[in-house]
């Protein structure tokens, strides 16, 4: 799939997404749209939730790809009430982890393959 983008200041260009289609694109943009400003829901959650939709509709899709041109440039385009890229770094920057029926993914500072949180301690995150 081939994903316009618009920088601003005329400044324009494109990324290829890989195996990523038209109408996976707009299963996750069907999903993730209505979860970034609902009101009840932290903006971590809505995006994990979202994240680990994504990575189910669009298994073999590099998943840093999904992560920043699809989930971040959603999320800077539709998130209202506040400036969305600074709303980003303070919500997708923060350790989280978030559940699904197959999945559990830890982000940030350092992937864990056994499910911990991570934790830190003296001598930094673990």
């Amino acid at each position: 799939m081939r994903l316009d983008l618009d920088f601003g200041r005329g400044l324009v260009g494109h990324v290829m997404l890989d195996d990523v289609t038209d109408a996976q694109y707009a299963e996750i943009a069907d999903y993730f749209v209505p979860l970034i400003n609902e009101k009840k829901l932290k903006s971590r959650d809505a995006i994990g939730r979202a994240f680990v939709l994504a990575t189910e509709v669009c298994p073999d899709a590099n998943p840093s790809d999904l992560w920043h041109h699809v989930l971040y440039r959603m999320y800077i385009r539709e998130k209202i009430g506040t400036d969305p890229s600074q709303s980003w770094v303070r919500t997708s920057g923060r350790p989280s982890r978030w559940h699904s029926s197959n999945a559990t993914i830890l982000f940030w500072p350092r992937m864990e393959s056994d499910s911990q949180p991570c934790s830190r301690g003296k001598r930094g995150w673990h």
